[in-house]
């Protein structure tokens, strides 16, 4: 699932709201309070305060961009922000120790006693990486006390400059961050030992899925198979969506109340269906699943060829109406290689031309996506890989695209995020070099907004074999010869 999507799901948005703080500039709002008629003259109006950052680091962090982060770090910048870059840098290499090493010093940081000295910004931003870096390992205790840590530090520094204020730091806008504390930490895989998956695709998995009972809909323009593997969960087997756009594993409600999955009551994700540039209408939102909640699973087995891998306290959201496994179960083997019709956990044999550094795509408060490098159009770009999408590659708002559409296509989709009106052109395309360059005529979503261009779907895998060793944190696309 893109990004895009992560912003209508709860696959992996771990931060409810995500507003840039940047100290340079804010903005104070006053609203005066009115009772009975009558202006009460002694409450003062509350102030809404919104900060931000302005010196690229976060979006660079969003976008996967280690180019632009080491630039960043070739130039002038105050300590705390080269720490933060620094963090970022690692976060977007997936180097997660390194990078909470530095989080860690900027958080420690001091906050000055004026204005000049206090920089609440870039400390918040650290906190928030900290808690990130938590996150993408899987450590729901350790997210949490890094957002309370964060919050706590930084709110009487904002409130000694703007007096008693109601503000939005960054992804620290959830208040029940107190509630997650006593979650079991970080959590490990029994075993590194070499275990396949079979792709399975029943026909009707999303025909029995349609949240949309208002309307009849017998068709979608672009329903597509997902990638598709059986786990087992507290004993029972469940056929679970590939994800690899989903930072978080999800479970629909009555999913995880029948396989015995603890839910935690206080929502930590809310507005699933987050308003956007393309927004639903009302009667396509599936309004009763606009809270999602955090499970937890005691226990998780994947089983292949006679090879099993056993996880313990697995942390996953509930709600939504897909049941996803997402990066936060893959991220704990040592290695995976993607294949049309296999996932194998743990590969014993890496790819020989595989070398290329791992990288991320990530939210500070931990939403991630994997990052591909290979040649479009001649020149290696960054190409974010989601097999929660099965077409082969499409394109961004953010595509380099050849020249400008003059007409677009309406289509609806129902995908992971569900029912999506959207719209698209079509551009031709050339996706490698040389012998095994794929020619394409892709679709281009010039309404999603995001910081990647081009998206690399579940389809690409008849023609690629994807590798990804987490543990060395390499990469890598390995084009399968062409049959004539």
């Amino acid at each position: 699932m893109t990004d895009a999507k992560i912003q209508r799901t709860a696959s992996g948005y771990i931060p409810l709201l995500y507003v840039a703080f940047y100290l340079s500039f804010f903005v104070i709002t006053c609203t005066p309070v009115v009772a009975n008629g009558q202006l009460l003259q002694n409450s003062p109006p509350p102030k809404i305060a919104t900060f931000h950052e302005n010196k690229g680091i976060t979006k660079a962090m969003e976008a996967g961009d280690v180019t632009s982060l080491g630039l960043i770090l070739k130039s002038d910048l105050p300590p705390f922000t080269r720490i933060y870059a620094r963090a970022a840098y690692y976060r977007t290499l997936f180097d997660l120790k390194r990078s909470s090493l530095y989080a860690r010093r900027c958080l420690n940081g001091r906050l000055g006693n004026s204005v000049m000295d206090d920089d609440p910004a870039i400390i918040t931003l650290c906190g928030e990486l900290l808690a990130g870096n938590y996150s993408i390992q899987g450590d729901v205790r350790d997210w949490a006390a890094a957002a309370l840590e964060t919050r706590r530090k930084v709110t009487p520094v904002v409130e000694k400059l703007l007096g008693p204020v109601k503000f939005e730091i960054a992804g620290l806008g959830n208040t029940d961050f107190d509630k997650f504390t006593n979650f079991p930490g970080s959590y490990a895989a029994s075993s590194q030992h070499e275990v396949i998956l079979e792709r399975v695709t029943p026909p009707d998995f999303f025909t029995k899925r349609i949240v949309n009972s208002n309307h009849k809909v017998d068709h979608y323009a672009d329903a597509r198979i997902p990638y598709i593997v059986k786990i087992n969960i507290n004993g029972s087997e469940k056929d679970v969506v590939l994800d690899s756009g989903s930072s978080m594993s999800l479970f629909r409600v009555a999913v995880a109340q029948r396989l015995g999955i603890v839910i935690n009551p206080t929502p930590y994700i809310q507005n699933i269906d987050v308003v956007t540039s393309n927004p639903r209408s009302p009667a396509q939102e599936a309004k009763s699943e606009n809270e999602a909640h955090l499970g937890l699973i005691k226990k998780m087995t994947l089983e292949g060829m006679g090879k099993v891998i056993h996880l313990e306290n697995v942390p996953v959201a509930v709600g939504g109406h897909v049941d996803i496994l997402g990066m936060n179960v893959l991220t704990k083997m040592d290695s995976i290689l993607l294949t049309e019709r296999h996932l194998v956990l743990n590969v014993a044999n890496r790819p020989n031309s595989c070398d290329e550094p791992l990288r991320i795509a990530s939210k500070s408060m931990g939403a991630y996506l994997l990052v591909l490098r290979y040649h479009i159009d001649g020149v290696m770009r960054n190409v974010m890989l989601d097999t929660g999408d099965n077409s082969y590659l499409s394109g961004t708002g953010s595509a380099h695209v050849s020249a400008v559409a003059k007409d677009y296509t309406a289509t609806t989709i129902y995908d992971l995020a569900g029912l999506d009106k959207t719209r698209y052109f079509k551009q031709g395309t050339t996706f490698g070099v040389g012998k095994l360059a794929r020619h394409l005529k892709i679709r281009v979503y010039p309404d999603e907004h995001v910081t990647y261009g081009y998206v690399l779907g579940a389809s690409a895998l008849r023609d690629f074999n994807v590798y990804i060793n987490f543990k060395r944190r390499v990469a890598c696309l390995e084009p399968l010869a062409k049959t004539l």
